[in-house]
């Protein structure tokens, strides 16, 4: 489980939200560099404009990749600390506390919100480079693409709920273990219906489907790690000797056996099931 956590801190810090692109050449980049208030728009690799920030230089949100939610000529909105783009952005006029958002004439922001569409990504950073060498960086960066699916997910452990797909969202709600039905993905988040309303929850602690009966035996051929859930990233609780063990359900490569520690899963690189 605290790995589970770090994971999501990293990817958090990294990503915020984490609403970005799959494929290493975006349509729309919006790159942002502090250390030069200078924000520059990029069409795949091509450099379309630089513009000029108005407000005084900060390393706020910096090394935070945020995506559009919100747009109008004078207001593009992010999704900075887990907000819906109402709070943060990039302003023309006086919305928000210019110290948290990216100020710019009225001209360029008319210009900049006629040229991209919703869900562009933007890089805030501060940095002495070139755009060209900042857009090689970004691009690198895996990224992942918010998709709709239907799919059950089974909570394995109690785990916490989020008003949005981001670490510092997190509401006083949590799901003990229970089947639910997600409708979206975002990175390493599902978006559910709750009675709450529709929060987010990490993907650390849900089985995608649930695991299913297998009664067989298994022969352990080496060490095997037992853990407590069929979940990566997790700690070994304990490990087993090469032996035979009955199995009672599986979850995709993961056996649940039952041993001296009571049932517990794993995830065994030689095994040999008879």
């Amino acid at each position: 489980m605290k790995l589970c956590i770090t994971i999501l801190m990293l990817f958090s810090l990294v990503f915020s939200s984490s609403y970005v692109y799959a494929t290493p050449d975006p349509d729309y980049l919006i790159i942002i560099n502090r250390y030069k208030n200078k924000l520059a728009l990029f069409n795949h690799s091509q450099l379309i404009r630089e513009l000029s920030i108005l407000n005084k230089k900060e390393l706020y949100l910096t090394g935070k990749v945020l995506v559009v939610l919100k747009k109008d000529k004078t207001w593009l909105g992010v999704n900075a600390k887990g907000t819906d783009g109402k709070l943060f952005g990039i302003t023309s006029g006086n919305q928000t506390d210019s110290g948290q958002s990216i100020l710019l004439s009225p001209q360029d922001m008319a210009w900049l919100s006629e040229q991209i569409p919703l869900e562009t990504p933007v890089w805030i950073t501060a940095s002495r480079d070139s755009f060209y060498m900042l857009y090689d960086d970004a691009v690198e960066m895996p990224v992942p693409k918010k998709e709709s699916i239907d799919k059950n997910l089974t909570i394995v452990e109690n785990t916490g709920l989020y008003w949005q797909p981001d670490l510092e969202a997190a509401t006083t709600y949590q799901l003990g273990p229970q089947i639910i039905r997600a409708y979206e993905k975002w990175g390493n988040w599902y978006h559910i219906h709750t009675f709450q309303g529709d929060l987010w929850i990490p993907d650390c602690l849900v089985l995608t489907g649930k695991p299913v009966p297998y009664k067989k035996k298994i022969k352990l051929v080496q060490m095997v790690p037992l853990y407590n859930q069929p979940v990566p990233d997790q700690r070994a609780e304990t490990a087993l000797a090469p032996q035979t063990v009955q199995v009672e359900e599986k979850y995709e490569d993961w056996y649940k056996v039952r041993t001296d520690f009571g049932s517990l899963w794993i995830h065994p690189s030689k095994v040999n099931v008879e």
